[in-house]
């Protein structure tokens, strides 16, 4: 999916969660306008990556350079697309420098040359739980700190948005065609592959055009980025009510029963019985360690 269609879904499913019976009332006032709105500063970038300006295009200034920034959480989860600027993550300059991270992929929900549909789906669906987990745990540490740091804007957005981003990435990249393929079964979409990003991928499969599909004027090509918008929902309720929790125990407690049911109903997976085979030649064993 392309970077505006990752802003639109997160600002849709954003939306539709705060809406939701089941987003945690006590978090809804300040958590909402903390992932929703845009707050401008004045600060370093300390995550690796350059940050967008205020109109939206990427900031050409060198890191460590003062300047506003905008850190909701729509534009966030557009900004992974970005982060590379660094080497912090593969991206299509790096891919054609033939410089593609093939242990990142899990990021945007494919696979490289060396994995096998299992251990991509793996990897996909481990980076997704920990950075949910990871935003989930936050809010319930800011809520049981003294500080309050829920009135800090800067230090909510930066600390509980990021990771939160990160998995809404990948997730609404599992229901682009360029990145897998899913089936109906019922009223679940399954993965039935995870694309190898290669050339052909690239350029033969019409990677760019399929991660455009959720803006498509036909409804019938749009019906995967409403299942994302959907998915999406529910992954920040989900992550709000497990940050809720009172104790510790009823924290742990309430993230497993939500995470195995939202795996089961949005990331269901069938291995497909051929696959696209690994890499065959003389130096697979060295570019795929």
């Amino acid at each position: 999916m392309n970077s505006a269609g990752h802003k639109r879904l997160t600002e849709v499913s954003l939306e539709l969660a705060l809406k939701d019976r089941n987003f945690p009332a006590k978090l809804r006032r300040p958590l909402g306008p903390l992932m929703r709105n845009h707050s401008l500063h004045s600060a370093q970038p300390k995550h690796g990556w350059d940050w967008v300006n205020d109109s939206g295009s990427s900031d050409a200034l060198g890191r460590g350079t003062t300047r506003p920034y905008l850190d909701n959480l729509a534009s966030y989860t557009s900004g992974v697309d970005f982060k590379g600027a660094h080497g912090s993550e593969p991206h299509l300059s790096e891919f054609f420098a033939g410089l593609i991270a093939r242990s990142r992929q899990s990021y945007h929900f494919l696979r490289s040359e060396c994995q096998t549909q299992p251990h991509a789906y793996i990897d996909a669906r481990f980076w997704i739980t920990g950075q949910a987990f990871t935003a989930a745990s936050r809010i319930y540490q800011i809520r049981k700190s003294p500080r309050k740091d829920f009135m800090d804007w800067e230090y909510v957005q930066r600390y509980v948005n990021e990771p939160l981003a990160n998995a809404l990435h990948a997730l609404q990249d599992s229901y682009s065609e360029g990145h897998t393929t899913r089936q109906r079964r019922g009223n679940r979409w399954i993965i039935t592959d995870i694309k190898v990003f290669d050339r052909d991928n690239l350029f033969k499969e019409h990677h760019l055009k399929l991660d455009k599909m959720w803006n498509s004027p036909d409804p019938n090509q749009r019906v995967l980025a409403d299942q994302a918008v959907i998915a999406g929902s529910e992954l920040i309720i989900n992550v709000t009510r497990a940050g809720a929790a009172e104790t510790t125990d009823e924290f742990y407690r309430t993230w497993d029963a939500l995470w195995w049911e939202f795996v089961d109903k949005f990331l269901k997976f069938e291995e497909p019985p051929q696959t696209k085979p690994l890499a065959k030649r003389a130096d697979h064993s060295a570019a795929c360690r």
